[in-house]
């Protein structure tokens, strides 16, 4: 006959501990809430690096990137500095869409773009004016590079369908410039280049002049080389509707190749 008096005291006394745990542990979280010591607040800030806006890759002269009807990618000079990029195929690794087609050590690099290949004679240029692609771009005296990824039949005459890739090459600068890059890599490899730009005292003519050299230490043996460059850009202001600009370079590099080998 005591069964439901035993039966209603154990719900009792469950109900009564289930509203008493949260009373005791309020207690204890105020506790260690006031025992934490407050940490200073930390405010960080950070602006994105500039990029650039601007190409003449899409055939529309030199056109903000957002008013131009298609896909260009512009890789800066200051981007491939920082990254110490000193060939073509670190720079095009900024962008997915283009890869390697065959890059041999000591062999001319060749690309493609959305799975298309380029074509050595019609998909690489020159401020616009078609080179031969085959053999290293130097890039101690391109400004920028710009690639136009697609049909660029209407922009580039003959090309092949992947897009061309069209190297801006620099110009003098309205103040002086003197820059000198020296660094070394892995295997004993050394590079040297220097950056000068400027006015003459008649500030109609400018100038801007590249030279590079290179020791190259190739991971394959007896792969090694030497790279030589040089070039020249100016400028001559004959009226203010007539601009003159002249611009050469010459390289010299010998590197044996090591064919099927890729890096």
């Amino acid at each position: 006959m005591s069964t439901p008096n035993l039966s209603v005291s154990v719900l009792t006394l469950a109900i009564v501990q289930a509203f008493a745990a949260p009373a005791l542990a309020a207690p204890d979280t105020a506790d260690s809430q006031a025992d934490t010591p407050s940490m200073a607040e930390v405010i960080v800030t950070a602006s994105k690096a500039p990029a650039a806006k601007r190409a003449s890759v899409g055939g529309f002269s030199d056109a903000p990137l957002l008013q131009t009807p298609a896909s260009v990618t512009v890789i800066a000079q200051k981007d491939m500095q920082d990254l110490q990029i000193r060939n073509l195929s670190d720079a095009v690794k900024l962008d997915a869409s283009i890869n390697d087609a065959y890059n041999a050590v000591g062999y001319a690099e060749q690309f493609t773009i959305r799975g298309f290949k380029l074509d050595n004679n019609s998909s690489y240029r020159k401020d616009g004016m078609a080179i031969p692609g085959d053999t290293q771009i130097a890039l101690e005296n391109k400004e920028r590079i710009e690639v136009l990824k697609g049909l660029a039949g209407l922009q580039a005459g003959v090309a092949a369908p992947g897009g061309v890739i069209d190297f801006i090459v620099k110009r003098p600068t309205a103040s002086p410039l003197r820059t000198v890059t020296v660094e070394t890599r892995e295997r004993g490899t050394l590079y040297g280049a220097v950056d000068l730009g400027g006015r003459l005292e008649d500030t109609r003519f400018g100038y801007r002049v590249n030279v590079a050299a290179e020791r190259l230490r190739s991971y394959i043996k007896g792969a090694d080389g030497n790279r030589k460059f040089i070039s020249g850009a100016f400028d001559w202001q004959i009226s203010p509707q007539a601009l003159l600009q002249l611009d050469a370079d010459y390289q010299d590099k010998a590197q044996a190749t090591a064919p099927a080998s890729s890096c």
